[in-house]
């Protein structure tokens, strides 16, 4: 969990720097008057990700937003079921990119981040698998054993941050897999999102302020 609070700096910022403001809708503490200010959650009431909207409108509106680290204060379960989250996290998926990534970036940003992800997240493991074999080259097997390594490494840390079994981390291919698929499903869907029962159409913000 984390907590977004707002403060007023009088000037109101360009696009490049308002599309990286990141907000985490569980939790949001305002000052009244910048709340007031910006319209509250009214002035977002057509978003499908009204926190992420808040949070552009806090920076576009001249206010400054911080993000603070509260995984020791506050719990929360946002899924409880994987169906749940993968249409959560697609929705995600379809959301961060058309609100954050500038227009003439989003045809070339989601297939370059798959291709990344699933060379650092699932080529290793499959590679290590394959050389069981015998017959990949020496050296191959120990990029993947090394990248393999550092990746469980990464996973078992997150996941104890996260109050989860530590050796889950070892698992994190399976992961990868099922996130690999909530990352494709948008390809095929556009700006379409689906949440809890009810159809979206994510709308482009503005390029101008």
């Amino acid at each position: 969990s984390s907590r977004t609070r707002t403060r007023r700096t009088g000037q109101r910022c360009s696009v490049a720097r308002w599309r990286d403001a990141l907000a985490n809708g569980q939790y949001m503490l305002f000052r009244r008057e910048a709340y007031d200010d910006i319209g509250g959650h009214v002035s977002v009431k057509d978003e499908v990700a009204e926190d992420m909207a808040l949070a552009m409108l806090v920076k576009r509106e001249g206010k400054q937003l911080r993000l603070r680290s509260a995984v020791q204060d506050l719990q929360t379960r946002i899924y409880r079921s994987l169906a749940g989250r993968v249409e959560g996290w697609s929705k995600n998926i379809v959301v961060g990119g058309w609100m954050t990534v500038p227009p003439l970036s989003r045809t070339v940003v989601s297939p370059i981040a798959f291709l990344v992800g699933v060379a650092l997240w699932l080529a290793p493991p499959m590679v290590l698998l394959t050389g069981v074999t015998g017959w990949l080259p020496v050296s191959l097997m120990a990029w993947s054993a090394v990248v393999y390594g550092v990746s469980v490494v990464i996973w078992v840390r997150f996941t104890h941050i996260m109050r989860g079994p530590p050796l889950y981390g070892f698992l994190y291919p399976l992961g990868a897999i099922v996130g690999s698929y909530i990352f494709m499903r948008p390809w095929k869907r556009g700006r379409h999102v689906e949440w809890k029962g009810r159809s979206y159409t994510v709308r482009v913000p503005s390029e101008t302020l």
